[in-house]
């Protein structure tokens, strides 16, 4: 089977070892993501709707570089640094995907990448 790995300019460290999205075949994974922009800053300290905003974009453009869009994501995984900011970050997981409703899961986590306050992943499938 086909295997693609890509990492963008969002990507912490690139020397990590990790790839940001793997795709395999119809199968796509991209790694936890975070509200860091294209030049590697934390956007909005302490603002996890736009931290989880801008990991959505992020997201978007990971899902891009493999051929996909956010209509192939069938699961998201958000980790947060205090379950009372789940409503925000659920708030911007609804905008991001409006009617399709992935399967998601939402993990209280007590440190996150760059010290963040939220971190998603996500898999899609190619139809």
């Amino acid at each position: 089977m086909d295997r693609r790995n890509s990492s963008s300019s969002t990507d912490p460290d690139p020397a990590s070892g990790y790839a940001q999205v793997v795709r395999l075949g119809s199968h796509i994974y991209v790694s936890g993501t975070t509200g860091i922009n294209g030049r590697g800053q934390v956007v909005a300290p302490g603002d996890v709707y736009a931290q989880a905003t801008q990991a959505f974009q992020n997201i978007e453009l990971a899902l891009r570089q493999v051929g996909a869009e956010r209509k192939h994501v069938i699961r998201t995984r958000m980790f947060v640094s205090a379950m009372k900011d789940s409503e925000a970050v659920a708030r911007a997981h609804a905008e991001f995907f409006g009617k399709l409703h992935p399967t998601t899961t939402v993990v209280q986590a007590d440190s996150l990448a760059a010290d963040t306050l939220v971190e998603i992943e996500v898999e899609a499938v190619l139809s």
